[in-house]
């Protein structure tokens, strides 16, 4: 799975698409398209409570800087799901060497995070 560095969130209550913003390991920035309820929440719980805001807002300063893994959904077209970097790590996920971390066929068939090859 790729790493980024999270910026941003984009959405709209009720409208039932957001967009999480997110700048690559090579700086890249990126706008992934995402379910809007599913991900608040999970940012919400990633920043201990501090994204979701009153008025159905959020403050997306909670955001900017944390370093993350994701994946996107079967099709590629949107977000499948995501962690924070640091959790993966402190589960036994190396960085790998083959891609450094952006991402590769073999990490994504493999199904981990950045995953050493052999």
């Amino acid at each position: 799975m790729p790493m980024a560095t999270l910026r941003g969130f984009r959405g709209s209550w009720g409208s039932g698409l957001g967009f999480l913003l997110l700048d690559d390991v090579d700086g890249n920035r990126k706008e992934v398209p995402c379910d809007n309820g599913h991900t608040v929440r999970s940012l919400d719980a990633m920043t201990g409570g501090r994204f979701i805001a009153e008025g159905h807002t959020v403050d997306s300063s909670a955001l900017d800087g944390l370093e993350v893994v994701y994946v996107m959904d079967d099709m590629g077209l949107t977000l499948g799901g995501m962690g924070l970097r640091e959790d993966a790590e402190e589960n036994g996920a190396e960085v790998c060497e083959k891609c450094d971390g952006r991402g590769c066929d073999e990490c994504s068939q493999l199904g981990m995070v950045a995953p050493k090859h052999e």
